[in-house]
């Protein structure tokens, strides 16, 4: 009984620890209450153009998808981004002018 009592002990420490890697990690993007980007990664893109800061922007979808809409606008020369699926599109020749 001491080896189940031993092995239930260990799993509940590998529970925890995954609960603590759960609540650490970011949602998946676009799920309803999660994040669209990770926070850490906003801080740390620039602008390919021009090498600004960029602004995550929400907007909704045109005609009957009322759906958001994200992306990624440029402090600088103001360079639009798309994010499609959570992933930020900076290529210029992707970029719209706003």
């Amino acid at each position: 009984m001491s080896d189940t009592g031993s092995t239930g002990g260990t799993a509940g420490t590998g529970s925890t620890t995954d609960d603590q890697q759960d609540t650490s990690t970011p949602r998946t993007p676009g799920t309803p209450g999660g994040p669209v980007l990770d926070p850490l990664l906003l801080e740390i893109v620039v602008c390919p153009a021009c090498h600004a800061d960029l602004d995550l922007h929400r907007t909704t979808g045109t005609g009957t998808d009322a759906t958001p809409v994200f992306e990624l606008a440029c402090r600088g020369c103001g360079l639009v981004y798309p994010v499609v699926d959570g992933i930020p599109v900076l290529l210029v020749d992707e970029a719209r002018q706003p």
